[in-house]
Formats: C-alpha cells, sequence, structure tokens
C-alpha cells in the first residue's frame, strides 16, 4: 500500500521484554518471537526497523532488532517502532524483561506495556520506563509486575484485564540506532546473581502530551491519522480549510486513537487539543 506520510511526531518508546537466554530457566514467554530467532519480524508490527545478525554475546547465533533513526533532512522528529499485541491474558503475576544498547541516540528510547480490557479497549494501567540512555554495551532491565503495581497503589488489587500491547519506539531529529534483543513477557525466574541485571520499580507518569504519531493518505485517498498518548477522554481534534472553515472534528476514544478524514484535495490546519482553548499542536497537512 503507498503511503505518503504528511507528518510525523513521536516519542521513541520501546514496549518490549528482554532477557538474555542465558538468565532464563522457566516457561517461554508469551511473546511470539521475542529473541527475533527467525531472522526476521515475525509476530512483530513495525516501522522502519530491521532485524540483523550479532555476535557481540562471545559469538552465540543470535538476532537483534535494529530501531534506526536515518532523516532525509531537518524537520520533525522522525521514529523507529516495534510492537506486539497479547491476547487472553489474565494474570498480573508476570515478568518484563529487556535488553538494549543505545548505539547511537540522538533522541529518545523508552519501553512501555499497556494492559487492556478488551471488552472496552481501553488502558487499565500501563508501565513505561524513564528514558533510556546511550550506553556502549548491552544492558538488561527488568520489571515485576505486581511489585511495581502494589508500590504505586497500596491496597488496591490490580485492574481487570485480557491483552497486552508492547511497543518499543525510537526518537529524533538527527541519525540514531537503538538495538534490542531477548524481549521477555511471562513467569520465568532469573537463575542468574541478583548483579547480573538491573532491577527496578516504575511508575508510569504522564510525561507527553497527546501527539499525533503520522498522517498519510491511505488507498482510499482519505487522510489517516495515528496518535500516540490519548488521555482518558477529551482527545480533541479540529480539521480546518485554508478560508478557516472548520470541515472536520472528532473526539477520539482512548484505547483508539486513530481515524480517517474523508476530505477532497487541498491544504489543511490540523489543531489538537485537550482542555477548551489549549492548543496541544497545530500543523498543516495537504494533497494533490
Amino acid at each position: 500500500m503507498k503511503k505518503w506520510f504528511v507528518f510525523s511526531s513521536v516519542l521513541l518508546f520501546i514496549v518490549l521484554i528482554f532477557f538474555p537466554s542465558s538468565f532464563l530457566s522457566a516457561s517461554p514467554g508469551l511473546l511470539t518471537n521475542g529473541d527475533f530467532e527467525t531472522g526476521d519480524f515475525t509476530g512483530w508490527n513495525h516501522y522502519d526497523a530491521t532485524v540483523f545478525y550479532d555476535n557481540t554475546y562471545g559469538g552465540t547465533f543470535s538476532y537483534v532488532a535494529s530501531l534506526k533513526i536515518v532523516p532525509s533532512i531537518p524537520g520533525p522528529d522522525y521514529a523507529a517502532v516495534i510492537s506486539q499485541r497479547i491476547e487472553n491474558i489474565y494474570s498480573p503475576e508476570l515478568t518484563l524483561s529487556f535488553s538494549y544498547w543505545n548505539v547511537f541516540s540522538s533522541g529518545e528510547s523508552t519501553v512501555e506495556i499497556n494492559f487492556i480490557d478488551s471488552k472496552t479497549n481501553i488502558s487499565t494501567a500501563s508501565l513505561t520506563t524513564e528514558i533510556l540512555p546511550y550506553n556502549s554495551s548491552w544492558q538488561t532491565k527488568s520489571y515485576d509486575i505486581l511489585q511495581w503495581w502494589d508500590s504505586e497503589n497500596p491496597g488496591t488489587s490490580f485492574p481487570y484485564f485480557d491483552e497486552i500491547l508492547i511497543i518499543a519506539r525510537q526518537l529524533g531529529k538527527e541519525f540514531g540506532d537503538l538495538w534490542v534483543d531477548n524481549i521477555y513477557l511471562g513467569k520465568a525466574q532469573v537463575s542468574g546473581p541478583s548483579d547480573s541485571m538491573e532491577h527496578e520499580k516504575t511508575a508510569w507518569v504522564r510525561n507527553h502530551d497527546m501527539t499525533c504519531y503520522q498522517v498519510w493518505v491511505n488507498e482510499k485517498n482519505n487522510f489517516e491519522f495515528v496518535f500516540w498518548w490519548e488521555y482518558a477522554d477529551n482527545n480533541h481534534v479540529q480539521i480546518y480549510d485554508m478560508a478557516g472553515n472548520l470541515v472536520f472534528e472528532i473526539d477520539m476514544q482512548k484505547g483508539n486513537p486513530s481515524f480517517e478524514a474523508p476530505l477532497p484535495d487541498g491544504m489543511y490546519t490540523v489543531k489538537t487539543s485537550h482542555e477548551a482553548g489549549n492548543i496541544l499542536q497545530e500543523f498543516v497537512i495537504g494533497k494533490p
């Protein structure tokens, strides 16, 4: 499908679960192809990412994912993304882990895991890492989901969910390359020394306003939008023609921050907001 990308603004997220295989000692993880050993992105959705062979683990046969940003000209933020949705998951007793190497990073790299009630398609809880820093070799992070929830919501039971969405994102205006491998989500226990990896308790804190990720013209000749970091409600998008007339508006639902706008060819101004009178983004789109 041919896409004309009109706008791109994102923050890099890495929603993944990694563990070097030598550290794991339990049942297989819930993710498909979490170690990329198929040599491709089987099981993953991906955008501007590749899989390649890497032997930095002492010659062990291994493929890794590369989220590389190569802007052609200065302009808006560019992003590379991989993601995977897992259905029919009913237990919060999970471990999330991942290995990463910010080989060249001029932007932002983060990891996020969203817990979703499929009946409403609304995220009931979300764990997001801090921005992952540049590092000179592979690093591993691990998260105990129940420990994270209990530390942030003492005395409160974990919300119902039956789906999980894992995402990894790399964002920046200049060249950057983030490698990720051995993404793991499951109940495995770590068998190596306790200091062999970094354990963290991380609270989800909103650190970004709702942001338009991509706009393109789809095969139906409609503008198609995708947003990140939507709110629980009041996710307003308004589109104006060049004469200032309102020609399209929508209040997106949380969990479904995307839509199509069937507008004639021409130039348009897009404005997004959460609170009345407070514009989050304003940008111009167009098509022949």
